[in-house]
């Protein structure tokens, strides 16, 4: 369980005005963690692009990609609400993932009978943090799940900068959801000053420790995660995908130092910012992007159709990937240093694909056919030296 236990981030909060975060409970956790959390909230980036951070030791684990829509106060009626949802529910059909669609709460009673039964669930995009009584114009978790709602959109950027939203009220959101049985989607992001200044991984580590204070281990099989950089969202500017990939990553191993790492491997890491039919194949190409949560693509059934059924590794996927997506909408997740993954190098390298970056060994190459060879034939090729003959 992560508990209400303040962190000082040092240089790094400072930086970005922040005195504290909070860090589990090295009590809740089994062990202390405090030093190697102030680690991750300043320098987690610098393993962002190892793979090492996502994977637990040779052992090989999935995640169903998802891919959310966020109508967001669209659209203007409820016919074109059922109409735009219906359209969706037949393009879902044959979908690779999980597809889920965050409506308007007005909408929610009705969208939710379209759905029942097909491919796409059903989420509502705010909730207050109590069950019932005096709060005028507040909606509650257990009032959304009983018209059909299974999800809950928390600490969108828009809640969070128009409306005010604190990080103790999206910590309180995400229990609650919980609590009630709804499965919260926690939006975390940078604004485009902090991204220019490189906090983007900072301020993820900060909203995260907040946001998910009093979480279990077992609570977060029901939690996704969405990277939204506040600068790409409704503006047309979408994250370069590498730079998305190292900020999901540095989620991944931050998620791995507040619980542990077998949690962060099975939690899904969206990207949300412009996403469109044009940039999804890439993004989705990723290793640790394991789904979209898309705005403005998703009122339109056509878009939202080619993104949720988002091609990778195949040779129409404009991002091909030897880590793209698996049949039935799965990724596999290997050791980075496993046979699996010494296979797919070796197939990016045949196919004149851009392998993923080497990783350092500690065993010495041996001259025999067995996996320290084959990793030291695989760097001299990936270094574009020649590689030593294979043994007869």
């Amino acid at each position: 369980m992560v508990s209400k236990t303040h962190l000082l981030l040092g240089a790094s909060a400072a930086a970005i005005g922040l005195s504290e975060a909070f860090a589990p409970s090295p009590m809740a956790l089994g062990h202390s963690r405090a030093s190697s959390l102030a680690q991750a909230a300043s320098g987690v980036s610098q393993r962002s692009g190892d793979r090492a951070g996502v994977v637990c030791g040779a052992t090989m684990s999935q995640r169903r990609s998802f891919v959310a829509g966020n109508w967001k106060m669209n659209p203007n009626t409820i016919d074109e609400a059922k109409a735009l949802a219906t359209a969706v529910i037949a393009e879902a059909k044959n979908a690779p993932g999980q597809v889920a669609l965050f409506v308007p709460h007005v909408f929610l009673d009705e969208v939710a009978k379209l759905a029942k039964g097909s491919n796409v669930e059903i989420g509502a995009q705010n909730m207050y943090t109590e069950t019932k009584g005096a709060f005028t114009g507040a909606v509650g978790a257990s009032m959304v799940r009983s018209v059909g709602a299974t999800h809950m959109l928390v600490g969108h950027s828009e809640r969070r900068a128009i409306f005010g939203a604190s990080e103790e009220l999206i910590n309180g959101q995400v229990l609650k959801a919980l609590q009630d049985g709804l499965k919260p989607l926690l939006c975390i992001g940078e604004t485009k000053s902090e991204y220019e200044n490189g906090l983007n991984t900072k301020i993820c580590a900060v909203q995260l420790a907040k946001g998910l204070e009093g979480v279990t281990k077992a609570q977060m099989r029901e939690v996704t995660i969405a990277y939204e950089p506040v600068w790409a969202i409704g503006t047309g500017l979408v994250c370069d995908a590498k730079i998305a990939q190292e900020v999901h990553a540095s989620v991944r191993a931050f998620i791995a130092e507040l619980y542990d790492q077998e949690t962060a491997n099975g939690v899904r890491i969206q990207y949300g910012g412009s996403v469109t039919p044009e940039s999804v194949d890439e993004l989705m190409s990723m290793p640790d992007i394991d789904g979209c949560l898309v705005g403005g693509a998703s009122l339109e059934a056509a878009k939202f159709k080619r993104i949720i059924n988002y091609e990778t590794g195949g040779a129409g996927g404009q991002g091909s990937s030897p880590f793209g997506g698996r049949p039935g909408g799965f990724r596999e997740i290997s050791s980075g240093n496993d046979v699996s993954d010494i296979m797919a190098r070796l197939r990016a390298m045949e196919s004149g694909t851009a392998p993923p970056p080497a990783r350092a060994e500690s065993k010495p190459a041996s001259s025999g056919n067995d996996v320290s060879d084959v990793m030291a034939r695989l760097r001299a090729m990936e270094s574009g030296a020649a590689p030593p003959p294979p043994p007869p």
